[in-house]
This record gives structure tokens, sequence and C-alpha cells, in this order.
């Protein structure tokens, strides 16, 4: 999906994909937004953006106390399902809604992400609420392109 951008950007048209704003509004002038080749920019935004939701929200529960119930899988598993893998084909969403299940516990990744080092731990819990804070203000200010621009959540 990225690559679908970044094709835009090194094309003839590149100017029109500079920004978020300038290339829903070129797309949608030019009647560009349903392609029937390929994805369109503002519809591979739009399948990243899903999933950006997705991200957002497990971030939040990974940053949770261990001893939190549900277990990290089936939380992960539920925010899937309730997010991105709403957009997804049935077969693709309940297989990888079960293989959400598998991941260890939030201990286990947050030990992986510091290596158990406990300057690094503290980093992370420092630095974790500004990402998430950062990611679902990019999240909210797309969805509002969106919506502002009358454009479907599901393209």
């Amino acid at each position: 999906m990225i690559n679908v951008v970044k094709k835009e950007l090194a094309g003839e048209n590149r100017q029109h994909y500079v920004d978020v704003r300038t290339m829903i509004a070129y797309e949608k002038k030019n009647n560009l937004l349903y392609r029937s080749g390929g994805l369109s920019g503002t519809d591979a935004l739009l399948q990243l953006h899903r999933a950006l939701e997705f991200v957002c929200d497990f971030m939040k529960e990974l940053m949770k106390d261990e001893e939190e119930e549900p277990a990290l899988g089936q939380v992960a598993s539920e925010l899937y399902l309730a997010t991105v893998g709403r957009f997804h084909p049935s077969i693709l969403s309940r297989t990888f809604s079960g293989v959400l299940y598998l991941l260890p516990s939030r201990t286990t990744i947050q030990d992986r992400i510091t290596r158990e080092n406990e300057e690094a731990e503290e980093l992370m819990r420092r630095v974790m609420p500004e990402a998430i804070w950062s990611v679902t203000q990019t999240y909210e200010a797309c969805q509002a392109l969106y919506r502002d621009n009358d454009l479907p959540f599901r393209m």
C-alpha cells in the first residue's frame, strides 16, 4: 500500500501527492478514487488508516499491567476484529484473529522490546504515551479528511 503512494510520488502527477489533502482533492476531481487496475492513493491510504486504528489500540493494551485480564492475545484478536478485521474477507479475519491468540504476555513483549534493560523500560514507559497520542492524532486527522470529503470508509 505504501508502494502505491510512493509510485504516485515518483510519477508525472507527483505535485498532487505531496500531502493527503491534495491527493484526495486531485483523485476526486479526476475520478481516480476507484481504479479497476489497482489501488488509488486515497484507497491505499484508507487501508493504512484502518491498520493505524488497530496499532494504536494495541499499543494502549500493550502498556497495561500484566495482571489485567483478559490475556493480550484475546484482546488483540478482539481489537483486530473491531478495527481492520471488519474490512477483511471472513476467511482472512477469522484466521488472523485466531493467530493473534498466540501472542505472548504483555510482560514478555515488553521485555523483548526493552531487552530487559531498566533504562530502556523506563524510556518505553515515558515515550509510549506520547507515541500513542501522536498515532491517535494522526488517525483522527485522517478520519476527518475522509469524512469532510464525503469519502466512504469502505472503498
